[in-house]
């Protein structure tokens, strides 16, 4: 039990901007995850620059696919260089509110440029053998109040407008993950929500990665557990002892912490991202200028 817990929660880290220990025992590697849509953060005391690409809004605006593959791949590379296998991008929210102070990371209003280069954008990272992260799951569209805002919607403004940009990165670019976003919908946190997580995500478009939370998305360790959240970030707050008595006391089943924990390792799998040339120490990878190439996934229909 206590490794399992370990593997669904973030833990400290003196290097990454996230961290996520691994199982050497089953040779599960750890997650070593980084920032971001316009340009990775690079590791605290770790040397070298990264590069700082045009605003993701601008790359849209080119309507160029091919050119936003080629900045995901260029994210993807950079990531892998430096030791990090999960990064936080691309962000498919809508640029809904006029003042949004994260509208420049996204990819503009329409949700079908949207998908077309969020699909382009995941598709570069992955191909690099480094997990994306779609964000943020859902209807996430300012950052006033963005801890406690709701965001009211009905169900065809959901369908029709918010929810085709992470369709598509499902259906058609196999992301490995999505961040649950900070605010709630209809009452309900993104990060606790059975309907859109277990219901709408897992369920109706067959996502088969790991859910994520934001930064200080959870609330309540029962609920997200409960709702389909498989990972807490950063730290171990809500899925760490919390959990694990949880689960002693079977208010959450141990069944649904034996399906978390695929779901964080399988995209690893599929991306050829292992325990080789690990530090001893969980620090990160050896820097290797080779990329490793997934195999083929298919589109689910």
């Amino acid at each position: 039990l206590d490794e399992k817990i370990a593997m669904v929660h973030g833990a400290p880290s003196a290097t990454y901007i996230g961290y996520v220990p691994g199982l050497p025992r089953l040779n599960i590697p750890a997650l070593f995850l980084t920032d971001g849509p316009a340009g990775i953060r690079t590791p605290k005391k770790t040397s070298g620059p990264s590069t700082a690409f045009p605003a993701p809004i601008a790359v849209a605006a080119s309507f160029d696919a091919e050119l936003a593959g080629r900045v995901g791949r260029a994210l993807g590379s950079e990531a892998k260089a430096k030791g990090q296998n999960v990064v936080f991008a691309p962000i498919v929210n809508l640029a809904r509110v006029p003042e949004g102070g994260r509208l420049f990371e996204g990819f503009g209003e329409d949700p079908q440029l949207t998908s077309v280069m969020g699909v382009a954008v995941i598709k570069g990272i992955q191909s690099m053998g480094v997990v994306a992260n779609v964000k943020h799951w859902i209807c996430n569209d300012q950052e006033d109040n963005r801890h406690v805002v709701s965001a009211t919607v009905d169900e065809r403004t959901l369908r029709e407008v918010y929810l085709p940009p992470f369709a598509a990165a499902v259906s058609e670019a196999g992301v490995g993950s999505v961040m649950a976003a900070n605010n709630a919908v209809n009452g309900m946190y993104n990060a606790e929500s059975g309907p859109l997580l277990r219901g709408l995500l897992k369920g109706e478009l067959g996502f088969e990665g790991f859910v994520c939370s934001d930064y200080a998305a959870t609330h309540d360790t029962v609920r997200a557990a409960l709702g389909g959240l498989d990972l807490d970030l950063p730290t171990d707050q809500y899925f760490g002892a919390p959990l694990k008595s949880a689960v002693q006391y079977v208010t959450v089943p141990m069944a649904v912490l034996d399906a978390q924990l695929p779901r964080r390792v399988r995209p690893m799998t599929r991306l050829g991202i292992s325990n080789a040339g690990l530090h001893s120490t969980g620090r990160g990878p050896r820097h290797r200028n080779n990329a490793s190439t997934p195999s083929r996934t298919r589109s689910r229909k």
